[in-house]
């Protein structure tokens, strides 16, 4: 989860989406300095903590 403080209170981005905006991130690596094995890498990053617990 990411959490930004603001001037009314916090913002809170849930683990899940955090994941999705990480892996966008990803998909935007320059070929000539990406990974040899890019797509294997962003899928890693995207499902890197598919085990957390949503908060309710």
């Amino acid at each position: 989860m990411i959490a930004n403080l603001t001037p009314t209170g916090w913002e809170i981005i849930y683990h899940r989406a955090h994941a999705w905006l990480a892996a966008q991130l990803g998909g935007q690596w320059k070929r000539s300095k990406s990974p040899i094995r890019l797509y294997e890498t962003i899928a890693a990053i995207s499902h890197h903590d598919d085990l957390e617990k949503e908060w309710e």
